[in-house]
């Protein structure tokens, strides 16, 4: 019987010590260190997205009208109110407590905020751009001393998550 011819290179490959029979190295504690401190900057971080939270603080006027606060915010301020409902939503008008109990659906112009207003110079003095939704805000029983169509400082603090959840659940398919 012949036998068959086989390059060099590939007789030594077949009478060779195959990989699996070779004992496993470890990695050195050095490397295990890297991975461990890896680890934990990868669970830090996605805790941080998990629990964290973005605070904003909006400053604007508002005219106290029956008992009310009604102030005219721009897009991007009346977008943090979108969906918060009163949730990390804290309000503060000329130093007494509040709550927002409605954002506009709708958007107005500079002659409509005034005509809803009632108060032809309150719009300047709130320093509105072009468009902007009207934001109602609730006072405490007795707690508004000040004068109807009084043009009153207002603070609004919305407190939110790093991640929305609906957010997620919508990327991941969940």
């Amino acid at each position: 019987m012949a036998r068959l011819a086989f390059r060099p290179e590939a007789e030594r490959q077949l009478n060779s010590v195959d990989d699996l029979l070779l004992p496993v190295k470890l990695p050195t504690p050095r490397r295990w260190i890297a991975v461990v401190a890896a680890v934990a900057l990868v669970g830090g971080l996605l805790c941080w997205l998990a629990l964290g939270r973005r605070t904003t603080t909006i400053t604007t006027s508002g005219v106290v009208r029956g008992g009310q606060v009604v102030s005219c915010m721009d897009a991007q301020e009346a977008s943090l109110l979108d969906g918060t409902a009163t949730a990390g939503v804290s309000v503060t008008v000329d130093g007494q407590a509040g709550s927002v109990s409605a954002v506009g659906a709708e958007w107005l112009s500079p002659a409509e905020v005034e005509r809803e207003l009632g108060v032809s110079y309150a719009r300047q003095q709130m320093d509105l751009g072009d468009w902007g939704r009207l934001v109602t805000i609730d006072l405490p029983a007795g707690a508004s001393d000040q004068d109807e169509h009084a043009l009153v400082p207002v603070t609004i603090t919305v407190s939110e998550p790093l991640v929305r959840m609906s957010s997620l659940q919508v990327s991941l398919g969940i």
